[in-house]
């Protein structure tokens, strides 16, 4: 498997498992598994019954605490089932996608510096675009690494992003996004609104829900919006 993760193992005899009177075999594994930069470490114990090739148990010594709340828990789970296979899968693709993440917010906080709490920009209008970092240094990947939050905001409005990593039943680690704006009070009471916009002579005025017309950018539109009566329509 093609990875970036390093694997090294120990092997020693388990203590007070191997009786006279058993043909029994037992061999303790403890797996170190590291990723780049040493910034993600997962450590195996699995207990392996050599004469039938078997896991007897399988235990999570310790994993990176950044890791813990998405990963660790997960991969705790899988050890109760004795799933190794699932258990190393989980790992390399959660790696993959909270670098990723990582990187990310590292690319909007420097992009957006001027929209972070406690942060100033110099340059408020040229914003440089969002890209993926590259050859961030370590202490950048501390700083986001495990993070699932970041908060944009101005003296008007407040964006929340949160990014938070799942994994399905082989492992597999799955994005989940959602983004939730705070607006002032005068911008709450227009959700409500509904606006009247003329299509064309056969369809004839149409009334849809304010809420609707970010998917439609016309000029006529914007007009309509800008204008819209603070009331529902009358039935």
């Amino acid at each position: 498997m093609f990875t970036s993760l390093k694997f090294s193992t120990q092997l020693s005899l388990p203590r007070g498992r191997i009786l006279p009177s058993s043909n029994r075999v037992y061999q303790k594994h403890t797996i170190d598994i590291v990723g780049p930069q040493k910034l993600l470490r997962v450590q195996l114990s699995i207990l392996l019954d050599a004469q039938i090739n078997e896991i007897t148990d399988l235990r999570i010594l310790r994993s990176s605490s950044w890791a813990e709340r998405d990963l660790g828990v997960f991969i705790r789970m899988r050890a109760e089932k004795k799933d190794l296979g699932n258990i190393c899968w989980a790992i390399d693709s959660y790696w993959e996608l909270a670098r990723k993440r990582a990187e990310y917010w590292y690319a909007c906080e420097t992009s957006f510096a001027h929209l972070i709490a406690g942060k100033t920009g110099q340059d408020t209008e040229n914003v440089r675009p969002i890209k993926p970092a590259q050859n961030m240094a370590r202490k950048d990947f501390n700083r986001h690494l495990g993070r699932d939050t970041l908060i944009l905001q101005d003296k008007h409005v407040l964006l929340k992003l949160r990014w938070s990593i799942g994994f399905d039943w082989t492992g597999e680690a799955e994005s989940d996004i959602t983004v939730e704006p705070a607006f002032p009070l005068v911008c709450k009471l227009i959700q409500g609104a509904w606006i009247v916009m003329h299509t064309n002579q056969q369809q004839g005025p149409r009334q849809i829900p304010l809420q609707a017309s970010r998917r439609f950018q016309t000029p006529s539109l914007r007009f309509y919006v800008a204008k819209a009566r603070l009331k529902q329509p009358e039935s």
